[in-house]
């Protein structure tokens, strides 16, 4: 039997299984309910029906799996057996329940009712005949994954990727190498950590699906057992509820930053590409335009390439292009009525996945099956067939490239035999993550996720007859890549659109305007002057009418212009240079925070710093007063703060620094750097001299963290947002750099300690240590050391070492020799209390337990290694001991996960260190063995500019 044939046994009995306890809940609530009594027992006399259909399908498969697998027959005859148990069970409940007396008066039938009710399963039956059906559950997916692991054994094809997932399903049931089907689940497991590793196995067995389909679009290789009646009752088989699933999955919060921050074409610009009738011969705009207007509407092979100098206009024209009304008419005379367009715009200064291969195919694929939610099964069928296998709760994988490059070329198929044709626009591919310009000679690892990208589109053009328009600068390997494809560049194309720019805003500047009543000629030779230096570059353009327009403003000579236009260098890193030096030492002051602010944020934070939050994180200064500000800002005041902040941006960063417009969706204003040239002039050139204008010792993180823990003042007890907000502060605060400044840690206590304790015991603890190895049966958190128990799980050691200088009397090893974590935990043990030095060692969500997609910011890179270290040296300090219990529970984890982890070498230090004598001595002599400086620091640098999710 085919090892996909293998998972849909898993499938079928896992439908009869959610099936039964669908159905069982029905019947425990017609039973409760004394409305419409006749009609809800009729449908459940319906229903039963159905179970048979869905039982017998289960166990057909079954038996025939076991006729595939002697060696498992054993186990899976009993497998059988449960199954038609249960069938019977419910079906004796159901009889009783719906036997219909021969008139069929109401009366009757409620008569009948109530003897029904009266012998049906007590509350204590059906709790225990459910934890059955999860036993069953439980039993066909580890026998399912014994057999995939035979199958696979057996097979020929010894690739990479069949390595891969045998090695994913050896390692996430914890079985032997050699002699996988004779363990067991690794012993001390969690029922959390045994389930989440059971997903793992599933999720590592489903990977032969896309490795099957070989680029070529296929249906589910299974077919849903529920008959069509039953949908109603098994919500699993409802194939929009699948299709919200991976729509959930697929988008991200930044999804539509880029786009909306793009600056619209200035009026009556580009609009020459659309015009059938422009026959201008300006630089050959009109031959160029013409050629544009052609491929839209061709049935031509040919890729559209916008390419340009730096700022010269590339993304405005991309999304000038996608948001014209024009631009469905034309493709609808290539494609007729059925045309979809999709977009995606990289952007190097945002988030990893803004400028990530997996956001491109992400947000491509989220737009198209937002459309077209009917194809989600067909396009992900490895998703479906694992939420089919897996329990309801089970967390969304993590996409990965391999898996959305199939999807991507499964939807264009799919759609194109359905008549619709696809047309794609890219933008900014140089600012993907992936791809460094100026290469070295030795290329061997260089472009080639680059390369894979590129790949994918041009597959899709070529194979599914996606049009294609992309843009990038007119870099060599853009060059060779497009050679041939048709192509406009923009620095050739928009002297006419700079000219109009130039005329209108000048014209439209009083002060520009009573200078012309004066010196008309001499004005309208530095207009004439300003157009001929802009060389095609529509940024400098811009930034430099900005700056006549301002002085223009108070006044200047026609002569004092002159010199603007000619001193102002045409590099725009220089003219950055020169912008940001008009300003003043005061100014630049008061620039530096800003600039700090910004990049502290993007440094630490996925997702743009909104208007709001940037002008109170300014305004609010936490390091020149400790007192901060009683509370969060009124959402009513969020325009009136939003042009404040526009002016403060303005004024101290002449424009660098921009408010973006929300969306036609809505949502708030964010802040974000005017061009990627802006960025890189910033954080490539002069990071350190921004820096150095600012005040001594500066901590924009404490700013951020201020305005945080007042926002949590402002939030409901159960609200979700509270629990991100408080869990980002605590990982935010352990960022600070104090740099052993007892003023700094001061600052960051006062601050953290008006986080409000109540929040923090409310969360839980089960919330707190969600997926770690610190148990949270039977224990609390003392509510006296809540705020410190946090700290120490999110690794926050600059906190920890603050609160310990001003009391050293705050208890920080165990708390009572009845602490157990979970793999000794006994129901007799008594409730104790979890201690900081516990929270502090095992907090991080470590590898055995979580699962392999699961992005979190708790699990060990080597930077979050050497946070928890750090935070369990301060605890070790304070008179903490790491005791026998801890190292044997230490030496148990290490054979858990993989031996060359960042995990065990993290467990194996403490292991060492604590076997030392006067170990604080060697502590961080050991450590840097172990995570020497320069690995912490590439770790640290690696981990900026994050993308995740805080599970709590």
């Amino acid at each position: 039997m085919d090892p996909l044939s293998i998972l849909g046994v898993a499938s079928a009995v896992v439908a009869f299984v959610e099936f039964t306890k669908k159905l069982a809940t029905k019947t425990i609530e017609v039973r409760s309910t004394a409305k419409g009594q006749p009609a809800n027992v009729m449908r459940l006399a319906q229903l039963a029906d159905d179970l048979t259909t869905v039982a017998s399908t289960a166990r057909d498969k079954v038996k025939n799996l076991s006729s595939s697998y002697p060696r498992h027959a054993e186990a899976l005859e009993k497998l059988t057996v449960e199954c038609s148990e249960v069938e019977a069970k419910l079906k004796t409940g159901l009889n009783k329940l719906t036997a219909t007396p021969t008139n069929n008066t109401f009366k009757a039938m409620t008569s009948q009712l109530g003897v029904a009710i009266r012998s049906i399963w007590s509350a204590e039956e059906f709790k225990e005949w459910s934890r059955q059906l999860d036993s069953i559950r439980d039993q066909v997916t580890m026998n399912v994954l014994i057999c995939v692991w035979d199958e696979i054994k057996k097979t020929g094809d010894k690739t990479e990727r069949i390595l891969q997932i045998v090695a994913r399903i050896q390692i996430a049931t914890d079985r032997p190498k050699n002699n996988f089907e004779d363990g067991n689940t690794g012993g001390h497991l969690s029922e959390t950590s045994r389930k989440a590793k059971m997903e793992e196995a599933i999720w590592a067995s489903t990977d032969l699906i896309d490795l099957q389909s070989d680029s070529d679009p296929s249906p589910p290789p299974y077919t849903l057992t529920v008959p069509p009646e039953g949908l109603g009752v098994y919500k699993k088989g409802d194939k929009r509820h699948f299709a919200n699933k991976i729509l959930r999955s697929l988008r991200f919060e930044e999804m539509k930053d880029r786009a909306n921050q793009i600056e619209s074409a200035f009026p009556k610009t580009f609009q020459w590409l659309f015009d059938k009738d422009d026959k201008g011969p300006e630089n050959g705009k009109g031959r160029l335009a013409m050629s544009f207007r052609e491929w839209l509407v061709s049935q031509e092979k040919s890729i559209f390439w916008v390419t340009g100098v730096p700022a010269s206009g590339k993304s405005t024209l991309m999304k000038f292009l996608t948001t014209h009304q024009s631009l469905l008419d034309r493709l609808r005379e290539w494609a007729g009525e059925r045309v979809r367009i999709a977009e995606f715009y990289f952007w190097n200064p945002g988030s990893k996945i803004q400028k990530s291969r997996n956001g491109l195919l992400r947000s491509l694929l989220y737009q198209l099956l937002s459309l077209h939610p009917e194809l989600a099964e067909a396009v992900a069928p490895r998703r479906r067939l694992f939420f089919d296998i897996a329990p309801d709760n089970a967390e969304a994988p993590l996409w990965e490239w391999t898996e959305l490059r199939e999807c991507i070329f499964r939807v264009a198929s799919l759609l194109r035999t359905s008549g619709w044709r696809l047309a794609l626009f890219i933008d900014g591919l140089d600012e993907y993550e992936g791809f460094v310009e100026g290469l070295p000679e030795d290329r061997t690892a260089s472009h080639r996720t680059t390369d894979e990208m590129l790949e994918v589109l041009i597959d899709l053009h070529n194979k599914y007859d996606v049009k294609l328009c992309v843009s990038s600068r007119p870099l060599n390997y853009f060059r060779d890549k497009f050679r041939g494809c048709r192509s406009i560049a923009m620095q050739d194309l928009t002297q006419p659109d700079i000219d109009h720019y130039v005329e209108e805003r000048l014209r439209n500047c009083p002060g520009i305007q009573d200078l012309r009543d004066v010196e008309g000629q001499n004005v309208d030779e530095l207009i004439s002057e300003l157009k001929t230096k802009a060389c095609g570059v529509f940024l400098w353009v811009v930034l430099v009418v900005e700056q006549l327009t301002q002085r223009s403003r108070d006044g200047a000579t026609i002569q004092e212009l002159r010199n603007v236009v000619r001193d102002l260098p045409q590099d725009l890193s220089k003219l950055y240079d020169t912008i940001q030096g008009q300003i003043g030492p005061e100014k630049e002051c008061t620039a530096s925070k800003l600039y700090q602010l910004i990049m502290a944020w993007k440094g630490t934070w996925s997702g743009q710093m909104e208007a709001t939050f940037l002008w109170l994180a300014y305004s609010h200064d936490a390091q020149e007063n400790e007192n901060s500000y009683d509370g969060y800002f009124d959402p009513e005041m969020e325009q009136s703060i939003t042009k404040n902040t526009e002016r403060l941006l303005q004024g101290h960063t002449r424009g660098i620094l921009q408010v973006s417009t929300p969306g036609p969706t809505g949502g708030p204003h964010t802040i974000d750097f005017l061009h990627k040239t802006a960025y890189e002039w910033l954080r490539e050139i002069n990071w350190q001299k921004v820096i150095g204008n600012g005040p001594r010792d500066y901590q924009p993180l404490l700013c951020i963290l201020d305005v945080l823990v007042h926002h949590t003042h402002t939030l409901e007890t159960k609200h979700s947002v509270l629990k991100q907000c408080l869990s980002r502060i605590f990982m935010l605060a352990g960022e600070v750099q104090e740099d052993n400044n007892p003023a700094t840690r001061s600052k960051l206590v006062s601050i953290i300690d008006r986080v409000k304790p109540r929040h923090l015991w409310d969360m839980g603890i089960e919330s707190l240590f969600f997926l770690t190895a610190v148990s949270t049966a039977n224990k609390i958190i003392a509510p006296e050391l809540a705020t410190m128990t946090w700290a120490a799980a999110w690794a926050c050691h600059p906190y920890l070492q603050g609160k310990l200088e001003a009391d050293p009397s705050i208890p920080v090893g165990q708390q009572s020799k009845g602490f157990a974590f979970k793999q000794w935990f006994t129901k007799s043990a008594p409730q104790t209390q979890v201690s900081l030095l516990d929270a502090a060692i095992f907090g991080f969500k470590h590898r055995r337990a979580g699962l392999h997609w699961y992005i979190d910011v708790r699990k060990l890179s080597v930077w979050q290694a050497f946070q928890r270290l750090e935070t369990v040296k301060v605890l070790l300090q304070q008179g903490a001991k790491i005791d026998n219990r801890t190292r044997t529970a230490l030496k148990s984890m290490t054979k858990e996960m993989p031996p060359d982890s960042v995990d065990v070498k993290y467990l194996n230090l403490l292991i060492n260190i604590s076997g030392r004598h006067n170990f604080l001595d060697s502590f961080d002599a050991e450590r840097r063995k172990v995570f020497s400086d320069d690995l912490v620091a590439k770790s640290h640098k690696d981990s900026m500019f994050p993308e995740y999710k805080i599970h709590v």
